[in-house]
């Protein structure tokens, strides 16, 4: 697939405000595009798994159905088939001069089965080129948190399977999506959200975000 669009992705543990950030910048990019001095047409947000007829159902499996500890291998499959099933459903739109916004994208799938919960990372990524078709993230936000403030943010929330797992599975997601940073510098921005200081956080996001697309 020979993509024109602009791809961003955002990614970290969850808590780390990386959904809130990613639907603000959506929110800013939607209101503003005609207005901006950027060659883009639209601007689309998905979020993973999910955001297709296909995804959601496999959201509410993967999620709620079944157990990570135990399900590793299936629900790493069914995340591909979740994102498999969104190039294929939209794939129009990567071909044209649009900008995607990912909550969550291929970084997710290394950091959580494979640093995680220690499937074979090679193979994760044979699957992520297989199913996007080669397609990556031209800009990627991570958000990254302390993992006892992270923990601190969502013990009020209704926990999918995946959020129950341990402090200790959440370090090595952690840690992993650091050591993916450390090889895409050019890909990643890594930010410090473990303050509470989304307002600053954002400002950084956009002023990244359009310097970025004006010069692509």
């Amino acid at each position: 697939m020979h993509k024109k669009a602009f791809i961003i992705s955002f990614e970290g543990i969850e808590g780390s405000g990386k959904s809130t950030l990613a639907s603000q910048l959506y929110s800013f990019l939607k209101k503003n595009i005609n207005s901006l001095d950027i060659p883009y047409k639209n601007v689309f947000i998905f979020r993973e798994p999910g955001s297709s007829p296909l995804g959601e159902v496999l959201r509410e499996i993967i999620l709620y159905k079944l157990d990570p500890k135990k399900n590793t291998k299936t629900l790493s499959l069914l995340f591909e088939a979740s994102r498999s099933y969104l190039f294929e459903e939209y794939k129009d739109i990567f071909l044209e001069k649009n900008i995607i916004i990912f909550d969550r994208f291929i970084d997710s799938t290394i950091a959580y089965q494979g640093y995680g919960m220690g499937l074979d990372i090679n193979f994760l990524e044979f699957l992520n080129l297989f199913v996007t078709e080669n397609i990556k993230p031209d800009l990627t936000f991570l958000l990254d948190v302390d993992v006892n403030i992270a923990f601190q943010r969502i013990q009020k929330k209704k926990k999918d399977n995946i959020e129950k797992l341990s402090k200790k599975f959440f370090e090595k997601v952690r840690q992993g999506f650091l050591e993916i940073s450390q090889r895409d510098k050019n890909r990643f921005v890594v930010l410090n959200s473990s303050k509470n200081n989304l307002k600053d956080l954002f400002e950084k996001i956009k002023s990244i975000t359009l310097e970025r697309l004006k010069n692509f």
